[in-house]
């Protein structure tokens, strides 16, 4: 099993011979021509030509860029979650591609030994408000029998902590956790009435919870390597004067903090971060 870093939540995992690109977003300019990749990403859509799935786990922009998918073959089958309402279905179909919609935690086979589950970050959490909050969000599994890859997305542990800990349970050890650990929001960049000195303390204390929660997380899943990955972004245009008073730090700054803080709680689990094209083999480390 191999995962490939591109950029942001977009990757390739490899497994069983079996290629999944997991949310491509390659084209700058997402919502609005407000988003774009640091460093830039240089897509080339013919390198792509080998992928056998594509996994879709949720609407947003820097998840579903419709330019992109555009970019790709489009005999290549989407995997999303099915929803109960047919939205992300149809904006697929839209594309040209062909979605093929799973039910929550439901085994899709993609070879005799391997598996691909879809769970829906609403249907993972015993609260009302979390649910409501993540009602478009997904996470995926993905096991070869021997090695299994966990992708959470924009899922912190509050999430998806009632499935997640079933997924520990049913597959016991985790190989490779890709794992969100920054903020995406527009807090506080754009909160107008903080003054310097509270902007300062909110973005040192938004850029530690999210840290944490992450970390709270990988402990759970305790997988043998974890990758802090998505939600990064730089703003460009009108809003670049915006981008040093976000909460948004880049995976190198994450293990650091990682390592650092949870030196103990974390000693078990090697953190990975990758530039763009490289690719790591769990199998062999």
């Amino acid at each position: 099993m191999k995962v490939t870093y591109h950029t942001a939540a977009s990757i390739t995992v490899e497994v069983d011979g079996i290629k999944i690109l997991c949310d491509p977003w390659f084209y700058p300019g997402a919502f609005y021509g407000s988003w774009y990749h640091y460093p830039p990403f240089d897509f080339e859509p013919s390198e792509f030509d080998d992928i056998d799935y594509i996994y879709i786990s949720h609407a947003h922009k820097d998840h579903l860029c419709s330019k992109s998918l555009a970019a790709l073959n489009k005999k290549i089958p989407v995997l999303i979650h099915k929803f109960r309402s047919p939205f992300l279905k149809k904006m697929i179909e839209r594309l040209g591609f062909n979605p093929i919609e799973i039910e929550h935690g439901e085994h899709y086979k993609l070879t005799n030994k391997s598996h691909f589950r879809v769970f829906s970050s609403q249907d993972s959490t015993n609260s009302v408000a979390e649910a409501k909050q993540t009602a478009i969000d997904t996470y995926c599994v993905i096991s070869d029998g021997k090695n299994t890859f966990v992708n959470t997305n924009d899922n912190f542990i509050e999430n998806i902590e009632t499935e997640i800990k079933k997924i520990k349970k049913q597959y016991g050890k985790i190989d490779f956790l890709a794992s969100v650990y920054t903020s995406a929001s527009c807090y506080p960049q754009t909160t107008l009435s903080l003054s310097e000195d509270d902007l300062k303390r909110e973005i040192n204390r938004v850029t530690k919870w999210c840290y944490d929660r992450a970390a709270t997380l990988i402990k759970t899943l305790n997988p043998r390597y974890y990758m802090p990955f998505a939600g990064s972004y730089l703003l460009a245009g009108s809003l670049a004067h915006l981008n040093n008073k976000r909460v948004n730090t880049s995976p190198y700054e994450a293990k650091k903090y990682f390592e650092e803080n949870y030196p103990y709680m974390l000693k078990d689990n090697q953190c990975v971060v990758m530039n763009k094209g490289v690719t790591f083999n769990i199998t062999t480390g």
